[in-house]
């Protein structure tokens, strides 16, 4: 403590002790003098706090500026008109000969269809009619034994 701080104490103390004498009314007041001399008793004007460096600052200038607007958006295109087709034979399409969107006239090619499944159902009828062929053979020649 310096001499500043000792003349203030010694000059308080008879006042401090008169007060804490008198405990009823002015004990409150009591409290609040030796709470605010102790405060300023505890501040020592040596101390200071550290001095920080300063904080860079960064500057935007406002300008006005065009800025695109985008929109993203989920969905399904469709055609504005659909056309439900269909076939005399089926199969499997081998491959398009015409694109999507592609301008056709009637009577163009749009696919191809995979002749496997046909050549198969050609293949059955002859299997069909040699088995007729042979089933009227048997019958006709049994009605001539008769």
């Amino acid at each position: 403590m310096d001499n500043l701080q000792r003349a203030t104490i010694k000059m308080m103390q008879p006042v401090i002790l008169h007060l804490g004498m008198n405990r009823g009314k002015f004990q409150g007041l009591t409290t609040l003098l030796v709470l605010t001399f102790a405060t300023i008793l505890g501040c020592e004007s040596r101390l200071k706090s550290p001095e920080l460096p300063p904080l860079g600052v960064r500057v935007q200038v406002a300008r006005i500026a065009s800025c695109p607007v985008t929109k993203s958006l989920t969905g399904e295109f469709r055609a504005s008109v659909e056309s439900d087709m269909s076939f005399r034979t089926g199969g499997r399409i081998e491959y398009h000969i015409a694109e999507v969107g592609q301008h056709v006239v009637v009577g163009d090619l749009l696919a191809r269809i995979d002749s496997i499944q046909q050549t198969a159902d050609v293949d059955a009828a002859k299997a069909s009619v040699r088995s007729a062929q042979a089933e009227f053979e048997e019958r006709n020649a049994n009605f001539k034994r008769i």
